[in-house]
């Protein structure tokens, strides 16, 4: 099942964990990888693929999504303005919960990272929507070529980092 209101969607079921952990897999084809460039900004996005461990947690209250995505993005060099690719990877750690058992804001801390987002009406979560928004996150906002240096004009007067990253 998908939700089309988004580039890369995967519907889990939550009642499939009823009483054991699960394993996903999922791997984005061309035509969501093509929207998800488009949406991050990027010129392309040449594969995202993930695994996720879900669970429940809390006398199974709350399901706890444990995930690690790969994904080829090619961006601008800010510098050189040539593109290049890049190997974003990253894990990240997601919590779920019904909606009328999370917290109203009022109730919460601001800070808290660990605060649940809402199980969807139907009882599913967006696994890939999920990874979509942790890759967005983790793209480099100002991405360099590997090896290139800013080089400050000699007239200029202005103090810059110029080291390679």
């Amino acid at each position: 099942m998908q939700n089309t209101d988004v580039e890369f969607s995967r519907l889990f079921p939550v009642d499939k964990l009823r009483s054991h952990e699960m394993d996903e897999r999922i791997e984005a084809n061309e035509e969501e990888l093509d929207a998800l460039a488009k949406r991050m900004g990027v010129v392309a996005l040449k594969n995202l693929n993930a695994k996720l461990h879900l669970q429940r947690i809390h006398s199974g209250e709350m399901v706890e999504v444990k995930g690690r995505f790969e994904a080829t993005v090619v961006q601008d060099c800010v510098v050189t303005l040539e593109p290049f690719e890049a190997l974003v990877e990253e894990e990240f750690t997601a919590y779920f919960a019904r909606p009328d058992t999370i917290p109203k804001a009022d109730e919460m801390d601001i800070d808290d990272d660990n605060s649940p987002d809402p199980i969807s009406p139907n009882g599913d979560i967006d696994i890939g929507e999920l990874t979509a928004q942790h890759l967005a996150l983790a793209i480099d906002p100002h991405p360099r070529k590997p090896g290139v240096v800013f080089e400050v004009p000699k007239h200029a007067d202005v103090e810059v980092d110029a080291k390679p990253v």
